[in-house]
């Protein structure tokens, strides 16, 4: 929850002290997450975002909250920050002396941010948001829905968990002879072909590039596990990829050719994939975003393996004057498509 509020004092850290303790200091707090992580800011840095990272200390030097902005800065010193994840740690520091200090060591003016709380939703959070001046985005980018799937428990009870529907299509999957292994040393240019067939065949959007993905594997290649399915005749089927942090994983990567789906070749790749993230010590896998109106077949894949439904607290936003909140939710629901 928000707690009561006192007096902080925000800091900007440079890159070489981030470098050396930001995963160590974010990894202490309940609510940190892969995309508060340096390497998930040195990732985003490859597509034109600039990561900013904060720290918040008490009267007492206690660190009671960090923040890692993406940042993207304009003409007239206007500049846009966005939130991925964060900030994490005691939000009701989240105020008029945080963004002032966000705007005055970014050199801004004017000035938008929208924040993606990754953390349960919580009424009191809410009210602590509002009165700091925070409103919910009009255009959320993400559904704020999620599903957990507890990794710490015994194969057998995990099995147990998971839908008779789904453990009948997993036994399927084990009679075509296919093969689920960790990839070691990922192929961008393979990785891209499949997701470019499933896109074709699903009629999606590009979910990820060739660059996107020579960048996931470069800077987050300490923090992906990735696993394939290949045919009998070794032929690459479908990938299956987790970011980690701590002890928790976030579903990351998912992309399957037209004939795995003959063979369900993507339950016998998840199980694989979540019980080797088990033997790693992970307790909690998030399953990434659902929609169970518009995306009925993901949601029910994700459900079928015992796995529970979350709302995080979501995106809000916030802008030095409401024309440009305004602007910045229409550009962003434009680019997005709706």
């Amino acid at each position: 929850m928000g707690g009561k509020f006192s007096v902080v004092n925000w800091k900007l850290l440079g890159i070489q002290e981030t470098q050396k303790k930001w995963n160590n200091l974010l990894i202490k707090f309940k609510t940190a997450n892969i995309y508060q992580s340096f390497e998930w800011g040195e990732y985003k840095a490859l597509s034109g975002w600039s990561p900013y990272r904060w720290i918040a200390s008490d009267e007492q030097n206690n660190i009671v909250a960090l923040f890692q902005g993406l940042v993207r800065k304009y003409s007239f010193k206007t500049g846009m920050i966005w939130g991925t994840g964060g900030p994490v740690g005691n939000i009701s520091f989240c105020g008029d002396s945080f963004r002032q200090t966000i705007f005055n060591d970014l050199n801004l003016k004017n000035g938008y941010c929208r924040f993606f709380f990754q953390r349960q939703y919580d009424i009191n959070d809410t009210l602590v948001l509002k009165k700091l001046g925070w409103q919910r985005a009009l255009y959320p980018i993400n559904s704020g829905l999620s599903m957990f799937s507890d990794l710490f428990i015994k194969e057998e009870d995990a099995l147990s968990a998971c839908s008779k529907n789904w453990r009948r299509n997993l036994r399927r999957s084990n009679k075509f002879g296919l093969k689920f292994y960790q990839w070691h040393c990922p192929d961008p240019l393979k990785i891209s072909s499949i997701y470019k067939e499933m896109e074709s065949y699903k009629q999606l959007k590009e979910q990820f590039s060739f660059v996107d993905l020579k960048g996931i594997f470069e800077k987050l290649k300490n923090q992906i596990i990735l696993f394939r399915c290949d045919d009998s005749m070794g032929n690459l089927l479908a990938i299956r990829g987790a970011l980690i942090f701590g002890k928790q994983a976030w579903d990351f990567i998912a992309a399957a050719n037209v004939e795995s789906r003959k063979i369900y070749a993507s339950y016998g790749l998840y199980w694989a994939l979540a019980r080797h993230c088990h033997s790693l010590g992970i307790k909690k896998y998030d399953m990434g975003g659902i929609d169970p109106a518009l995306n009925p077949g993901v949601f029910n894949f994700k459900k079928g393996v015992g796995s529970v439904p979350v709302e995080y607290l979501g995106e809000w936003d916030w802008a030095s004057h409401e024309g440009l909140r305004l602007g910045a939710n229409w550009m962003i629901n434009r680019k997005i498509g709706r």
